[in-house]
């Protein structure tokens, strides 16, 4: 008994280990609700790119001449945008992206951004999408920017017709001379044969617009040819034309 005292006495005076050290735990953010724009959005089914769309408004050509970028119009250059654009319940385009701009640098993709506004679409069928406002659909918007075509020339009075055939009849008959004098001095020249075919076709196409009778032509081709012009000027802007079309063949 007085030993079983004594062993519980000496437990007792022993001392005590201290406790190990326990990390404090750390503050988890209480879970917040989640957004229900958000939630609903997640939930909703990816955009259907619409490939025909039907649309009720389009930006036509004096839109396209208003927003013609003006470095370019200057530069009289073309130009091809394609943009991605999401559609509104109402038919209305938003969040629109360019996806295609050709030729780079020269504004086109930005032209055609602010003209979205004047784009609206026939409201697709919006039942599957729950978004406020978006319809669910996509669409692609494809521009083309051309630079207006020249006005062509006022044609001219019939009497000025006249006299302007009859310019251009004695030029070809003055050149048909110079080059037929030319072969005449050089008959290894024969290349020059097919310039006095068409030098003559010419002569007697234009002839009709200057009233003058095919015989009359012909008569006045001769008489260049035995005898051609003395203008050293016009001499060498005919021998010049005929290298360049002999050139081109």
């Amino acid at each position: 008994m007085l030993l079983a005292i004594f062993a519980a006495a000496a437990v007792a005076a022993q001392p005590v280990p201290p406790a190990l050290p326990v990390a404090p735990m750390p503050n988890r953010p209480a879970p917040q609700a989640a957004d229900p724009a958000t939630a609903a959005k997640s939930a909703a089914p990816s955009p259907t790119l619409i490939e025909r769309p039907d649309w009720v408004r389009k930006p036509n050509g004096d839109d396209l001449a208003r927003f013609y970028p003006d470095r370019a119009q200057r530069l009289e250059m073309e130009g091809r945008v394609v943009l991605l654009c999401h559609v509104q319940n109402d038919g209305l385009l938003r969040l629109c992206e360019i996806i295609e701009e050709t030729p780079p640098g020269y504004d086109f993709g930005a032209a055609v951004l602010k003209m979205v506004p004047l784009f609206r679409m026939r409201p697709p069928d919006t039942s599957k999408f729950s978004v406020p406002g978006d319809s669910g659909f996509t669409v692609r918007v494809r521009i083309i920017f051309k630079p207006p075509e020249p006005a062509p020339p006022e044609p001219a009075p019939p009497e000025q017709q006249e006299v302007i055939a009859e310019v251009m009849l004695e030029d070809y008959v003055q050149c048909y001379g110079i080059v037929g004098a030319d072969l005449d001095a050089d008959p290894r020249r024969r290349r020059l044969i097919p310039v006095l075919d068409l030098l003559k076709k010419s002569a007697l196409g234009v002839a009709v617009y200057a009233e003058v009778d095919a015989d009359t032509v012909r008569a006045r081709l001769d008489a260049a040819r035995a005898r051609p012009t003395a203008d050293e000027a016009f001499g060498r802007t005919c021998r010049a034309l005929v290298e360049e079309w002999l050139d081109s063949r």
